[in-house]
């Protein structure tokens, strides 16, 4: 789950990062508070929720505008105003623009996070989100924590994510370039790169301790494939 907020006061924005950080699932959350710097992420397709404020940093242009746009191009992705403004008539021309939902500044932070989790979730999750499973391999969105038999694979949050997207999707081609965009919210530097591969390497040692030997495969010069080795290669690889 990737998140873009729109909010044009700095330290209001990092609030709203540090508090939707700590919600299970969400891994890059992206900051601007400029009207078409925000289209412009939005129109990359790496995030899956946009947390707008209604004013931004154009004369003409506000976060409703910004909710109007995006619902042109996508009707799912989930849009929450958080906004100072308490009048129903801005709730009202929120709603009318497709927002999902409206937060009223100041905002308690645990009103925030629970709203924020809500929408999270995906439509077709809503009452029990269903544990992911490849082979023996399970994860929980509930506890954020994946299983192997039943036993928690300790991983960090970046490998977490990294195995979600695996197992999402599984035993089919994953390239750099959409591993990056989904870990980092971009593929422009060669540091991601080199962290795309030391992620990739950590989470191989991690399974190969529970004797998922060789799970991850390399495509060469395409990307990699969550695919479970026939256990004669395992064997081999073990000695």
């Amino acid at each position: 789950m990737n998140i873009l907020i729109v909010e044009d006061e700095l330290l209001i924005a990092r609030a709203i990062k540090k508090i939707v950080k700590k919600i299970p699932g969400v891994n890059v959350v992206d900051i601007t508070g400029h009207f078409y710097e925000a289209m412009d992420k939005f129109m990359s397709g790496i995030f899956d929720m946009v947390l707008i404020d209604i004013c931004l940093r154009h004369d003409h242009l506000n976060g409703i505008d910004l909710c109007k746009r995006i619902r042109k191009k996508d009707l799912k992705i989930p849009v929450i105003i958080i906004s100072s403004d308490r009048s129903f008539e801005s709730l009202k021309k929120a709603f009318h623009a497709y927002a999902n939902d409206y937060i009223k500044k100041p905002f308690d932070p645990k009103e925030l996070f629970l709203r924020v989790s809500r929408w999270a979730i995906p439509p077709d999750q809503t009452i029990a989100p269903a544990n992911l499973v490849y082979k023996n391999i399970s994860y929980s969105p509930k506890k954020n924590e994946f299983f192997y038999n039943d036993k928690i694979i300790p991983l960090t949050k970046k490998n977490k994510a990294l195995l979600l997207l695996f197992l999402k999707n599984s035993e089919e081609l994953l390239t750099q370039n959409y591993l990056q965009e989904k870990l980092w919210g971009d593929y422009d530097t060669m540091t991601k790169n080199r962290n795309l591969r030391s992620n990739i390497q950590i989470l191989r040692t991690a399974l190969k301790k529970i004797k998922c030997y060789n799970w991850i495969v390399t495509v060469r010069g395409e990307g990699y494939i969550l695919k479970k080795t026939n256990l004669h290669h395992e064997k081999n690889n073990s000695s």
